[in-house]
């Protein structure tokens, strides 16, 4: 069974991300996309995951 994840830990991987300069945010609640396109970022029940294709 899935945990939830809070708020405040989605905001701290998605703020590296982007201090990173591998994702670019629309606003807050508006979204994310990857700074290229070759880069692939998913999310799954071991966190965070960034490739390279």
């Amino acid at each position: 069974m899935p945990r939830s994840v809070s708020a405040t830990t989605i905001s701290f991987h998605l703020k590296k991300l982007r201090e990173a300069g591998l994702i670019t945010t629309d606003g807050h609640r508006k979204g994310f996309r990857a700074s290229r396109k070759a880069i692939n970022i998913s999310f799954n029940g071991n966190g965070f995951h960034v490739s390279e294709e």
